[in-house]
């Protein structure tokens, strides 16, 4: 399969971190949000994000690196927007990870199909250095987007930039277009 220009294969999904959580919630406790520019704010228990839908998809990091066909289980975010309600001035999100972490992300683009609110990572659950117990998976942009330990979603009508975004990387961040720095 080939990769996106300036991305070399690697055997491994590498451990990459920015910022580490803090106050990351029992599982029995964690609840990931969405409120924002919607009509119905949601707020979802680790029960209500059982799998529904598997993706396997390559997954680019801005660094250079790819991982081949890596296995996510979760719920599309499609559907957890579905039942927000987004407004119709509502154009872009910014997800929120436990810690100093967000990132911001097209509306159009987090309602593309394989986008997931994941829970499962290889058929286990997903690691707490991956991302666990719930990542964001958007594996048509650069992995920066996929927010790790997710703890919430706000729907917004214009562009905030996130951690990354903040510091000149691209607000879309396709890596098929090298879309690395804004």
């Amino acid at each position: 399969m080939a990769l996106p220009p300036g991305q070399r294969a690697v055997p491994k999904l590498p451990v990459f971190t920015v910022v580490p959580p803090a106050g990351l919630p029992e599982p029995g406790k964690y609840r990931v949000w969405v409120r924002g520019r919607v009509e119905r704010p949601l707020s979802l228990t680790l029960a209500e994000l059982l799998p529904r839908a598997e993706v396997v998809h390559d997954f680019h990091c801005v660094t250079g690196w790819s991982r081949e066909r890596v296995r996510w289980e979760g719920i599309p975010l499609a559907e957890v927007l579905e039942e927000a309600g987004p407004l119709p001035d509502a154009r872009w999100l910014l997800a929120f990870a436990f810690g100093a972490y967000s990132a911001a992300i097209p509306l159009d683009e987090a309602l593309r199909p394989g986008v997931l609110l994941a829970t499962r990572l290889e058929g286990r659950p997903i690691p707490a250095p991956y991302g666990g117990p719930v990542r964001l998976v958007v594996p048509h942009l650069y992995g920066w987007k996929s927010v790790k330990w997710l703890m919430g979603i706000k729907v917004l009508e214009r562009y905030e930039p996130g951690y990354w975004e903040a510091r000149g990387y691209h607000p879309r961040g396709d890596p098929w277009k090298e879309e690395r720095y804004g």
